[in-house]
C-alpha cells in the first residue's frame, strides 16, 4: 500500500510503501500479484490507526501510524469491503456475508466458500461485523441483506437488496 503526500498544487509525493501481508494458503482466485486486494481504508478518531479491509482474507488489518506496521488483525466476515469507523466502533460491510450451513449451496470468493445462488453464483447474505476498536474484536454480526456498503468520508452504511439469511 502506497502512502503519498499531497502538495498544495496537488502533485503527488512517495511517503512510505506499508506491506500488506501475501495470503497463506493456495493463490485465491482473483488475486493480482499474491497480495491481500485492500478493500476499504479508515482512520481511528484520534488519527493514529488505519484500518484497511483485506477483503481476500477476510480480515481488517490495523496499522499503527507511528510505525507503518500492521498491529494487529481481525477476522470478520465472508468477503469485507467496506469499513466505518464512528467513535470506538468500527462497521465492516460484508458482501459475502455469513459462513455457510451445512447442505447450502456455496461458490467460491477469493477461495471462501460464499452462500451463493445456484444459477448466477451470486452471494445471497450480506452481513456487517461490529468491531470494539479498543479491544479490536468483533462483538457482532448483523445480518442485512444483499452487498452492503459503507463510506468512510460520510460515516453511513448503505444496506440495500432483499434479506435471504
Amino acid at each position: 500500500m502506497v502512502v503519498a503526500n499531497v502538495a498544495a498544487d496537488g502533485t503527488l509525493a512517495l511517503n512510505t510503501i506499508i506491506h500488506l501481508p501475501a495470503p497463506t494458503g493456495p493463490t485465491p482466485v482473483g488475486s493480482v500479484g499474491g497480495t491481500v486486494n485492500n478493500g476499504g481504508l479508515a482512520l481511528s478518531s484520534d488519527g493514529k490507526f488505519l484500518y484497511v479491509v483485506e477483503n481476500m482474507v477476510n480480515d481488517v488489518a490495523v496499522i499503527d501510524l507511528s510505525t507503518n506496521q500492521i498491529s494487529t488483525v481481525i477476522p470478520v466476515e465472508n468477503a469485507p469491503a467496506s469499513i466505518v469507523v464512528v467513535g470506538k466502533s468500527a462497521y465492516v460491510t460484508n458482501q459475502g456475508g455469513r459462513p455457510a450451513k451445512p447442505g447450502e449451496y456455496t461458490d467460491l470468493s477469493a477461495g471462501t466458500p460464499i452462500v451463493a445462488d445456484p444459477e448466477a453464483a451470486f452471494s445471497l447474505t450480506g452481513t456487517v461485523s461490529v468491531i470494539d476498536l479498543k479491544e479490536n474484536v468483533v462483538t457482532n454480526n448483523i445480518h442485512v441483506g444483499l452487498q452492503p456498503y459503507g463510506d468512510s468520508r460520510s460515516q453511513r452504511l448503505c444496506l440495500r437488496g432483499q434479506h435471504k439469511q
